[in-house]
């Protein structure tokens, strides 16, 4: 969805069948990368398919796929308008794509022993709880990670953002200081609110960046450490990536800028004229304000594929059995499991104002495509996106040049509606 009218943060996941809008923009300079064991060509599919998307009107892109043996990642289009070329090592921001981060970093913790699956709201944030509504009392951790807490959305989707902001503004006492109470402050008006209308918490899916927000703030709890550290002590270091959460404002002048609109040309990053705005992109971080290179975004699915298939990784094993045998419609960790012709996929995307992402990924670990822009649209009337379109058609189109889809498919079909 649009961000609303008080700029609260678009972090929402996108169905990946849409309706294209027809929309040009000029082609813009191409750059491309590959590698593994056998030698790349000259203009490997994901180059094509970075050039192609380029000239359907995103502003900036980068396109992978991955198999044992084949890596590419191919970038095309500018970092900003009448600027410089994008890099592959480039932070763009993942939107809702940073989910499947935060479920594994929390998965980490589980294996250490430091938290539970099973464990609730009361058994590591007794203040909290006694708080919040009884209707989540019951609402475990792995719960929240699935989607399953019956919490207000915090997507941009409705008004849930705009009535926190307003009651926000309108209380006497100034909001703390910290990052973690912060996130307890939005946590406990999250947990205040009625759940979402014919949602039965701990039972019914219902989509929500406040899941993620509350099951991160366990996280916190129990280590004493906000979850950015947590975030790069078991994630970011071991798997050698480079993420960042730092404030738009702290980044270099040269990163992309993002675009949003059915015409990508109103700037929408960097904006941080509300102050408001600010302090809610950084309490909801972990469910998916985080900035990513393409280089890292691609490391990140190649260590998942490996985990997939069993080999040795640092990701924690029973989180990695789990999505491996995830049923097709059902969502966890970050990840939708669907069966397609002949494979079942896990897949995601994010939308962050002016930024969006797609990954699929054969469950078995044979294969992925993804796709991350600076550019970003979602219709208010009915929330198809053309910029989404475009990533899957040519996400699609690389699946069916490596015989992973048949000639017929133009474009995967794997995110339906699980409310």
């Amino acid at each position: 969805m649009n961000p609303s009218s008080i700029g609260a943060p678009a972090l929402s996941r996108r169905k990946f069948l849409q309706t294209a809008l027809a929309v040009g923009l000029g082609a813009a300079s191409l750059a491309a990368c590959g590698g593994g064991d056998d030698a790349a060509p000259a203009s490997p599919p994901t180059a094509d398919a970075a050039r192609r998307a380029v000239t359907q009107g995103l502003v900036g892109v980068a396109m992978g796929w991955r198999e044992p043996g084949i890596q590419q990642l191919s970038v095309a289009g500018l970092r900003n308008l009448g600027g410089q070329p994008l890099r592959s090592d480039d932070l763009l921001y993942l939107g809702s794509n940073g989910k499947a981060m935060t479920a594994m970093t929390i998965a980490r913790l589980v294996e250490q022993g430091r938290l539970g699956w099973q464990w609730r709201i009361a058994d590591v944030l007794p203040t909290l709880a006694a708080a919040m509504r009884a209707d989540y009392a019951n609402v475990t951790l792995a719960q929240w990670l699935d989607h399953l807490g019956g919490v207000v959305p915090l997507t941009g989707s409705g008004d849930d953002e705009e009535r926190l902001l307003a009651d926000v503004a309108a209380d006497p006492e100034p909001l703390p200081d910290g990052l973690h109470d912060r996130r307890l402050y939005v946590a406990r008006w999250t947990l205040q609110q009625p759940p979402v209308d014919g949602i039965v918490p701990g039972r019914d899916y219902a989509y929500s960046n406040a899941g993620y927000l509350i099951a991160a703030l366990m996280a916190e709890a129990v280590t004493g450490q906000e979850f950015e550290a947590l975030l790069q002590a078991n994630l970011v270091e071991p798997l050698g990536l480079r993420l960042s959460w730092a404030p738009f404002s702290a980044l270099a002048p040269e990163a992309p800028h993002g675009y949003e609109g059915a015409s990508p040309t109103t700037l929408a990053w960097p904006d941080e004229s509300d102050p408001l705005y600010a302090i809610l992109q950084q309490v909801l971080a972990p469910a998916g304000y985080w900035a990513c290179t393409a280089d890292s975004y691609a490391h990140w699915i190649d260590t998942l594929l490996k985990a997939l298939r069993g080999e040795p990784t640092a990701l924690p094993a029973g989180a990695v059995a789990r999505l491996r045998s995830l049923p097709s419609g059902s969502y966890a960790l970050g990840w939708l499991a669907q069966q397609l012709p002949g494979v079942t996929v896990l897949a995601h995307t994010g939308h962050v104002d002016g930024f969006m992402t797609e990954a699929v990924l054969d469950r078995a670990g044979s294969w992925a495509g993804f796709g991350l822009t600076n550019t970003a649209w979602s219709d208010p009337a009915d929330g198809s996106s053309w910029v989404m379109t475009t990533l899957d058609k040519e996400i699609a189109a690389l699946a069916r040049a490596r015989g992973k889809l048949p000639p017929t498919a133009a474009r995967f079909d794997a995110m339906p509606s699980l409310a």
